[in-house]
């Protein structure tokens, strides 16, 4: 058997230039892409402070708004337990102050 030889000449120069090329352009890629997921991140970071800035602006009004709802709560009961130890059974101011303190507990369940 004769062995044939192929006498072909590869150009190792432009070889390892395109393979320098396809490095480059994958690190590039590579580079973009985490610049653009820091974009994003920072996008979200924002939105959540944003988000934690208006839930506790919105929270600094309630400590207040419930005292004055416990104050007045607490009138109702010592109003309620005055008539009651007094004897006086005004039928409807008794009722109107048993609704409210049943209001109450039914909010303190939700």
């Amino acid at each position: 058997m004769k062995k044939i030889k192929l006498n072909v000449k590869i150009d190792w120069q432009s070889k390892l230039i395109d393979i320098l090329i396809v490095i480059v352009g994958i690190s590039i890629s590579f580079k973009l892409n985490n610049w653009n997921e820091s974009i994003k991140s920072t996008g979200e970071l924002q939105d959540n402070i944003n988000s934690f800035y208006d839930e506790n602006s919105s929270n600094e009004s309630r400590p207040e708004e419930t005292l004055e709802f416990s104050q007045t709560n607490c009138k109702s009961i010592d109003t309620l337990k005055q008539q009651l130890i007094v004897g006086n059974f005004d039928v409807p101011r008794i009722m109107l102050l048993s609704a409210n303190m049943l209001a109450v507990a039914s909010l303190g369940h939700q």
